[in-house]
């Protein structure tokens, strides 16, 4: 039985909303914590996700 989706540490969500130069140079996020959650997120779900690899057989 799978556990609970935990998501991104309190702590990786507090790095990760200190905007990079390039960001607040862009105007910046009215809400920088919960950018940065939805960004962790979805790059964990890119990591955990089954890919094709290099031959094109999909992993099944």
């Amino acid at each position: 039985m799978p556990g609970p989706e935990t998501g991104p540490s309190e702590d990786d969500v507090r790095t990760r909303s200190q905007l990079l130069p390039e960001e607040e140079a862009a105007g910046g996020s009215c809400d920088p914590r919960e950018q940065a959650r939805l960004i962790l997120e979805d790059s964990e779900e890119r990591v955990d996700a089954p890919h094709d690899p290099p031959d094109g057989e999909p992993v099944t």
